[in-house]
């Protein structure tokens, strides 16, 4: 019996611990002509990589909105350095 449960174990943490490597053979040609692509992100304080995945168009969309809300930042620090003065 323990070394059922141990086997059972064993092979549910094997199974769980997927590399991924064989994701680009499992996309679908819509996936593939939308520009569709999985990252693996390194979250801060855990072991565990976070499974990211997007579109080209989602990607661009994600740059377009970080440079205008970095703008906006650099804009506001500066007209409230200003004001000091």
């Amino acid at each position: 019996m323990k070394n059922f449960i141990l086997i059972a174990l064993s092979t549910l943490l094997f199974a769980c611990s997927s590399n991924g490597k064989n994701e680009e053979s499992q996309l679908t040609a819509a996936q593939k002509s939308s520009g569709y692509e999985c990252k693996s992100i390194k979250v801060t304080g855990t072991r565990i990589s976070k499974k990211i995945c997007d579109t080209a168009v989602e990607r661009q969309y994600k740059k377009e909105h970080a440079e205008e809300f970095s703008r906006k930042m650099r804009d506001e620090r500066i007209s409230a350095s200003n004001q000091n003065w």
